[in-house]
């Protein structure tokens, strides 16, 4: 299945975003990294593809929707996890900020529980969990908030900037954590970031965004890190692959 953007534009007010945009997602259980500089709309694509907005103009469809408005089926099948601290509850431990994310998806409580427990084996301690969140580091909030995604259950995650914040203990605690998650989850995730070293040890799939007019999406098997550095810097020179 695939999720297509046909035409889509976005604005806030007179500012325009995105505009006449094509673009098609394939959702068949991999990690796709979104690739690009500040302020070219990631994250408004991002809250596109989880139906937390809609477009302005232009349509949004899955190839298997049958018809069914594309908000209405996100609402059911993406959980979207923010840059920022955003929906948790700071005088909530962890488990139970995930458990509320959960529930507030239509998810059962203890579906969301035997999920959780399921991840156990990933992290090196989930003692972090037991505490309110306004007793957490800045990368315990943010596992809180990546658990919560996977713990949902949902088919189509999506990670905004997860490693923003993080020291490096934390980062590649976290590298670590989501690679795991990903083989026990049958989940496709999106994921954007600005650490480059970050996405290429995740995926080696990138849709590389750099204005409607430059927007590719490209799988690169077994590519390093300098190769995945030079394609950044060629397809924002309006060069193709």
């Amino acid at each position: 299945m695939d999720i297509v953007f046909n035409r889509v534009g976005k604005k806030y007010d007179k500012d325009i975003v995105l505009d006449h945009l094509d673009l098609r997602f394939p959702v068949q259980g991999g990690i796709v990294s979104f690739l690009g500089p500040n302020g070219i709309g990631k994250t408004t694509i991002m809250k596109l593809l989880s139906g937390i907005l809609l477009p302005t103009s232009g349509t949004i469809a899955t190839t298997e929707g049958n018809g069914k408005d594309y908000d209405a089926w996100a609402r059911q099948n993406v959980a979207y996890c923010s840059s920022d601290d955003r929906y948790l509850s700071y005088k909530l431990t962890g488990i139970e900020n995930i458990v509320r994310y959960g529930v507030l998806k239509g998810v059962d409580k203890a579906q969301v529980l035997t999920r959780l427990e399921s991840f156990a084996s990933c992290l090196d301690s989930t003692t972090f969990l037991n505490k309110r969140v306004e007793q957490m580091s800045t990368g315990q909030k943010k596992m809180t908030k990546v658990l919560s995604c996977f713990a949902s259950g949902y088919p189509v995650l999506i990670l905004d900037e997860p490693t923003n914040g993080l020291d490096e203990e934390s980062r590649s605690r976290l590298i670590e954590t989501i690679g795991h998650m990903k083989e026990k989850a049958a989940c496709s995730l999106f994921v954007s970031s600005h650490d480059l070293g970050f996405i290429h040890q995740i995926t080696d799939t990138h849709l590389f965004l750099f204005g409607n007019d430059k927007a590719e999406l490209k799988t690169m098997p077994n590519a390093t890190l300098d190769a995945l550095q030079a394609a950044y810097h060629t397809i924002k020179g309006g060069n193709s692959l």
